[in-house]
């Protein structure tokens, strides 16, 4: 169960970086 938590956790993270992305580069404009 360890296995599938570490995945799940990585998603988050790549979603957590483009929205940040996403975010920064609406703050920019």
């Amino acid at each position: 169960m360890k296995h599938g938590e570490e995945r799940e956790s990585k998603k988050w993270s790549f979603t957590e970086v483009e929205l940040t992305i996403e975010r920064g580069g609406m703050s920019e404009k």
